[in-house]
């Protein structure tokens, strides 16, 4: 961290970034807990009533999240627990393949509500929740999505996944027009290493990762809204450091995945995110022994 930190011109300020100590004031909403984060949330790919399973490998739900999830919300209530936000994965959102036990396997296809999840929509579920403010996970874009079938944008695609040639255009018209009236707060870019590594044009274009990332950060501005990394490498955190919107970086693994659940191992990653000025966010953790084996559908 010293090195990033420390000398005549720490690497924050040459990007217009303050230190960390000065830029902890996350709005309050986001500096609360928050429930139904990755693979370590009871709700994740699972509403813990059971579901019944399809030949083509999909799952419905013996109950919707839709009608699940305003239960949760009065129970949290009747119980005094303070949450500020909720974190919503992967799974409200149609993509174009089956998801695997490890979370990847398919690109996003409409970044809206599945309506097997939430039927009535995005601003139905945010206001059946009270209007509680969402972080919302998002994964790599489909090369057979929406927004390459039905909008002008023209896209670098790989085998897999996508990117907008023009990222600021398209970022922009996404944050400040699909979302309305879901509570979006903060938008998470998940798979980043993923997407980098899947379209080719990424890497063959000097300049094309950092105008993704800087399109991204001001499409997000433009709508109000904080991102988090989720999955980047290295060069994704040092390009994110010069954007304000960018405030914060996941810097474990998956509660699922990490080895012994040590995800709270996070320091030597938390110690760079840091001397950039970007806040270190780790995945969450069962508090109970009473765990759910969830279904990807």
């Amino acid at each position: 961290m010293h090195a990033f930190s420390c000398g005549k011109t720490p690497w924050y300020a040459k990007h217009g970034r303050s230190p960390l100590p000065r830029r902890l004031c996350l709005p309050p909403a986001l500096s609360r807990p928050h429930p139904a984060r990755a693979r370590a949330g009871y709700y994740h790919y699972s509403t813990g009533t059971g579901s019944t399973k399809f030949p083509n490998g999909s799952y419905i739900y013996n109950q919707s999240y839709e009608e699940v999830l305003p239960k949760v919300k009065a129970s949290h209530d009747a119980a005094g627990v303070p949450f500020g936000h909720w974190q919503f994965d992967s799974w409200f959102y149609p993509k174009d393949a089956t998801v695997g036990p490890g979370g990847g396997g398919g690109g996003v296809t409409n970044w809206t509500a599945d309506p097997r999840i939430f039927p009535s929509g995005m601003a139905a579920i945010n206001k059946a929740l009270d209007g509680m403010p969402m972080v919302m996970h998002n994964r790599q874009w489909s090369p057979n999505s929406d927004y390459i079938k039905n909008l002008a944008f023209t896209w670098q695609t790989g085998p897999k996944w996508a990117i907008p040639d023009d990222p600021a255009a398209f970022f922009t018209w996404f944050f400040t027009t699909q979302q309305q009236g879901w509570g979006l707060t903060m938008y998470e870019q998940d798979w980043m290493c993923t997407e980098y590594d899947g379209v080719g044009a990424l890497q063959s274009n000097v300049s094309l990762a950092d105008v993704w990332l800087e399109g991204m950060a001001a499409g997000a501005a433009a709508g109000g809204l904080a991102v988090q990394y989720c999955m980047p490498y290295a060069h994704d955190i040092l390009s994110g450091a010069s954007h304000a919107a960018v405030t914060n970086a996941r810097a474990s693994d998956d509660y699922f995945h990490a080895p012994g659940h040590r995800n709270w191992a996070i320091g030597g990653t938390a110690m760079f995110y840091w001397g950039l000025g970007i806040l270190p966010f780790k995945d969450g953790f069962y508090s109970s022994n009473r765990t759910v084996q969830y279904c990807m559908p």
